[in-house]
């Protein structure tokens, strides 16, 4: 990690450190704090230096979280991980932060209802379009439910807004949060959603070019 992100510090937490489960796939959840924004990248230095098939455990969760970040949106998620986790490297020392545990339920939950709300909103909107055989519109309204759920757990994951408008960079964030979402979502578990991948793409299309004639 330190050859491809220059980290400042790298955090472990979840149930490979033995602290709180943050999701039913035996995952390596990671927080490093870097100014590298580039998520591709580390995903593909892991696939090059530390393939699936010579790890026990496939799969790691990595945040990429900046110095505004943690004291920022993200710093309700940076006090958890470091009064639950452990340290595994740090260029500045690590104070320990009493997490809230009170107040980041409150605010995970608000973020589930306004966007749960925003999503039942767009997809009751999208079974109309449907039943009426209006199929663009239909599957626009159900590319905005699918991001606007997908919020949704990022916030209760969080108990952050994401700030992310991209499916399958949302679904990237989430991939260890649900056996069920996973193979919902990525059947052929490649990594990548082809699903969220076609809906991003559709709506991109219709939003940009409403003239076009899409199926």
């Amino acid at each position: 990690i330190r050859e491809a992100v220059a980290p400042e510090q790298i955090l472990q937490f979840g149930s490979q450190a033995g602290t709180t489960p943050f999701g039913d796939i035996p995952a390596y959840d990671l927080l490093i704090v870097t100014e590298e924004r580039d998520w591709s990248r580390l995903y593909e230095f892991f696939k090059l230096k530390l393939p699936n098939r010579s790890r026990i455990i496939p799969y790691i969760n990595f945040y990429l979280l900046t110095a505004a970040d943690i004291s920022g949106r993200m710093s309700a998620f940076y006090r958890f991980v470091c009064s639950e986790g452990r340290v595994l490297y740090s260029r500045r020392r690590v104070k320990e932060k009493p997490c809230d545990y009170e107040r980041f339920y409150v605010a995970a939950y608000d973020r589930y209802e306004l966007y749960m709300g925003q999503a039942e909103g767009f997809l009751e909107a999208g079974h109309r379009s449907a039943e009426s055989s209006r199929w663009r519109e239909a599957g626009f309204h159900t590319a905005y439910g699918a991001e606007q759920m997908l919020h949704a757990l990022y916030g209760v994951y969080h108990g952050a807004d994401p700030g992310i408008r991209s499916l399958p960079e949302l679904f990237a964030r989430l991939r260890t949060l649900s056996a069920e979402l996973w193979v919902s979502l990525d059947p052929e578990r490649s990594g990548v959603s082809r699903m969220l991948g076609r809906l991003e793409g559709f709506r991109r299309q219709v939003l940009y070019d409403p003239g076009s004639r899409t199926d």
